[in-house]
């Protein structure tokens, strides 16, 4: 990880504007089965992974790309402003 930063340092040194790394860091725990339990009554939304969406996809838009990309109902949630208290 240490490289892969110094390398995206250097790269935007040169004047590069696109992202190199992205990292992601959170924690999310679960009891026995309830992953599982979420997933069945449809807690989560879930959809195919895409290389393109991941690591073209500007960070600022992700979410409301994979939500338009998702269709249906979830579409709308492509318009919800960053600041939901903004809506």
């Amino acid at each position: 990880l240490a490289a892969l930063l110094e390398r995206e340092r250097r790269l935007r040194e040169q004047g590069e504007t696109k992202e190199i790394v992205r990292v992601y860091c959170g924690y999310s725990g679960w009891g026995e089965s309830q992953l599982d339990g979420e997933l069945k009554t449809g807690s989560w939304i879930v959809q195919p992974a895409s290389a393109d969406l991941i690591f073209s996809e500007p960070a600022e838009t992700l979410w409301a790309r994979a939500m338009e990309r998702q269709g249906g109902i979830f579409r709308i949630f492509s318009l919800m402003p960053p600041d939901p208290e903004m809506n």
